[in-house]
């Protein structure tokens, strides 16, 4: 049968879209993607336009470079003739020009900023909900689909993040929701965020790039105005709850700052902070607690963006907190620790990979590198402890990346399972891997909650699981998975190792 669902990206959006397609088909979905699916000395229009005639849904991957490509407007019409259901999933904070505004005026989409997990399982629902109500053929040429967020929405995570300045939360636009039958179809689908190097002095924090949707909805008329927010509750401003900052400077701030005379500020960065007491007025207060810290901040190489965290005791930080994993962020366990080597990182593309073993190796310990599913990383060196090198890259990777961080490396070793027999692709979550019978979810999950040494998941055609634990290796990992899987069903595949999904290299 041939792939139900199209994707449509720029030639120079391959990665990003290459990964969203890995993450559609680890849950199922067959998709028909160009860079992949083209083989040499095939004509690449002639295949493009069998596969739209094949497909019944087209996602589009919709970046900067997507806005400005010809060739993506000739695959919309064809997909309108074809009367396919066109998907938007976008990642970067871009607007549609001339060209695309009148495509995309009866368009919603999903974006893939906040969390890159939920939304693509969001996703997931979205197409078999598409799927299963698409219309006839003759009948409107796509469907209204996802939620585009109200003038003046905010959605968590972010978009960019440059010279360690945090990442500015990505504007949301709403488009109208009227649909004319036959009107051109268009869709817009996710794109990675990629996110520079934020790497403070002692402390070091690289990132790179993160995605993630809103919530999406299969809906045949215009979205409803949002509610208005509640008002934000004041919070009072606990010193071990400061993101970013180090153990001692959370000390300071209980020592000094709290009982510390009024008027009073405090101003934080992955990097420096200002703090000031005893100021005429608050308005003074945040005023010299930001220069101050903004000063020390402009002095690093790359200077870094100060935000105000607290007026007086009350937190008026806007970012909130950033999500953490549960702990302990970290094992000991001989069995899966190895040199840290930067080729070996997944899901880094070989730039970032350079800098980890330029920036990262040679730092001094105790030190810790975080790492997203989308390919956000942060990482600390020189800290007073592991645990506080490890708590300060997980806050900045996970307030970058808009959902929780793995702890991938301590000091100079790895501390998960990093496969290098297959590709990782992303987190491993059993939770959402559709390829796996639903009845048999938790017990994986609970399977591997607390495993230790080499693991491995293998799945089957009917969903019936393989699953090692404790393998010593991991050829061991995987003969034992797969190996476990074949007793009760066929045409098994690894689709885990360790915390990572995987694909055949």
């Amino acid at each position: 049968m041939d792939p139900e669902i199209f994707i449509s990206h720029s030639s120079t959006d391959k990665k990003v879209s290459r990964t969203i397609c890995t993450a559609l088909e680890n849950r199922g979905l067959a998709c028909w993607i160009s860079s992949r699916d083209v083989k040499p000395g095939q004509n690449f229009q002639e295949q493009i336009v069998k596969a739209i005639r094949a497909a019944k849904i087209m996602v589009l991957v919709f970046t900067s470079s997507a806005n400005n490509s010809n060739e993506i407007k000739k695959e919309l019409a064809l997909a309108s003739q074809n009367n396919l259901i066109v998907i938007p999933v976008r990642i970067e904070d871009v607007s549609p020009n001339e060209a695309f505004a009148y495509e995309f005026a009866t368009r919603q989409w999903i974006d893939l900023f906040d969390n890159w997990e939920s939304s693509i399982a969001r996703l997931v629902e979205l197409i078999a909900a598409a799927l299963k109500d698409q219309p006839s053929v003759g009948g409107a040429a796509g469907m209204s689909l996802g939620r585009a967020a109200k003038p003046g929405d905010q959605t968590g995570g972010a978009t960019a993040a440059q010279h360690g300045t945090p990442p500015a939360k990505p504007a949301t636009w709403a488009l109208p929701a009227i649909i004319a039958a036959g009107c051109v179809a268009a869709l817009v689908v996710t794109a990675v965020v990629y996110l520079k190097v934020i790497r403070p002095v002692a402390p070091q924090a690289t990132s790179q790039p993160s995605p993630s949707p809103t919530v999406p909805a299969v809906i045949a008329q215009p979205t409803p105005p949002a509610r208005p927010a509640p008002p934000r509750q004041a919070e009072a401003l606990v010193p071990e709850a400061i993101p970013m900052v180090s153990d001692r400077v959370r000390e300071n701030i209980r020592n000094e700052y709290l009982p510390a005379a009024d008027h009073k500020a405090l101003a934080i960065s992955t990097g420096p902070i200002g703090l000031i007491t005893g100021q005429p007025d608050d308005d003074s207060a945040k005023a010299a607690a930001l220069d101050m810290c903004q000063q020390r901040a402009d002095n690093l190489k790359p200077p870094r963006h100060c935000e105000l965290y607290a007026v007086g005791t009350t937190v008026v930080y806007t970012r909130g907190h950033p999500p953490m994993p549960p702990t302990p962020w970290f094992k000991s366990d001989p069995l899966i620790e190895r040199p840290l080597i930067g080729q070996d990182i997944p899901l880094l593309g070989d730039r970032n990979k350079e800098l980890i073993e330029k920036n990262f190796l040679p730092g001094r310990k105790p030190k810790a590198l975080a790492l997203s599913s989308s390919g956000v990383f942060a990482d600390y060196i020189g800290q007073d402890s592991t645990d506080e090198a490890a708590r300060r890259a997980l806050e900045v990777c996970g307030g970058i990346a808009g959902l929780a961080c793995m702890i991938v490396a301590v000091d100079d070793n790895f501390v998960v399972p990093v496969p290098t027999m297959m590709k990782p692709v992303g987190f491993f979550h059993p939770a959402g891997a559709t390829v796996i019978a639903p009845e048999l979810r938790d017990n994986v999950a609970h399977r591997l909650a607390n495993a230790g040494g080499w693991t491995a998941v293998a799945a089957g055609d009917s969903g019936k699981v393989g699953l090692t634990v404790d393998a010593a290796n991991e050829q061991a990992a995987l003969d034992g998975a797969m190996s476990d899987c074949s007793k009760q069903d066929r045409a098994c595949h690894v689709i885990a190792i360790g915390p990572f999904a995987v694909e055949p290299k």
